[in-house]
């Protein structure tokens, strides 16, 4: 066992900004995440928040946690959520910037996002990128990965660097589906794009099972030229650790993490 310090989201920026550490963590619950006027697509300040156009996250305790993690995780209980049909879907919205406390990050700047999935039915968690606009539009374009595809009901780890591929890149009216990109792939074409933020979702079709994969462990990591910081994120349905202020001090509360 090995203790790891839970920062809350204000210490946590401080701390980047310093280049300081080169890991800082995060224990997010859905009580955490920003609705939609609040996230402002990644503009609003905050490094969590949900998609508003879905239903927020569930959070889950017990031993449900992914493998190193604290016990709890997000679950896709999504059965029943979309409106007039189509769709119904969830997702954890991530600002890397906001994580990070740094002013922008680029797709070449972003090295690395992993996370844990426990498939149980229907459509796993997905990552999707959006940057910010470029000419027109509401973002520049936006980056689909593969959904993992688990043979089994136990958790799994996927890589946007090594696992999982860009299956669709949509911008300014124009969809490409490439083959065999990874995430470092993209910075020849895309590299100086900002990320406006990131999306990792779980959705299933309304003729199909609810879709109620669990999903803990994310990370991420990012270089600005100075080193790699990675972000470790670890879902719960507890409040987040909170920043402890007094007598002009910083209390950090610890929590364990397994080794």
């Amino acid at each position: 066992m090995r203790n790891v310090v839970t920062i809350c989201v204000a210490v946590t920026m401080i701390f980047a900004a310093a280049n300081i550490a080169s890991a800082v963590t995060f224990t997010v619950s859905p009580a955490d995440l920003a609705d939609g006027p609040s996230f402002d697509n990644g503009h609003g300040g905050l490094p969590f928040g949900y998609d508003p156009d879905s239903i927020k996250p569930t959070g889950i305790g017990g031993s449900t946690g992914a493998p190193g993690y604290e016990n709890g995780c997000f679950w896709s209980d999504v059965q029943g959520s979309a409106a007039g049909g189509g769709t119904a879907y969830t997702a954890i919205r991530l600002s890397p910037k906001d994580i990070f406390g740094v002013s922008s990050v680029t797709i070449g700047q972003l090295t690395d996002l992993s996370y844990w999935t426990k498939w149980v039915s229907d459509l796993d968690w997905q990552v999707k990128i959006y940057t910010e606009p470029i000419t027109t539009g509401w973002y520049g374009h936006r980056f689909n990965f593969d959904r993992p595809t688990p043979a089994d009901n136990n958790w799994n780890e996927y890589s946007i660097a090594s696992d999982l591929q860009v299956d669709w890149i949509y911008g300014t009216g124009t969809s490409t589906y490439p083959s065999g990109l990874y995430l470092g792939d993209l910075s020849s074409g895309y590299g100086s794009e900002q990320i406006m933020f990131i999306d990792i979702i779980s959705s299933y079709m309304t003729d199909s099972p609810p879709g109620d994969s669990f999903l803990d462990g994310i990370e991420l990591t990012i270089d600005q030229g100075n080193g790699a910081v990675t972000a470790n994120i670890s879902l719960v349905p507890e409040p987040a650790t909170i920043c402890m202020l007094g007598l002009g001090a910083l209390s950090l509360l610890r929590r364990k993490r397994k080794a």
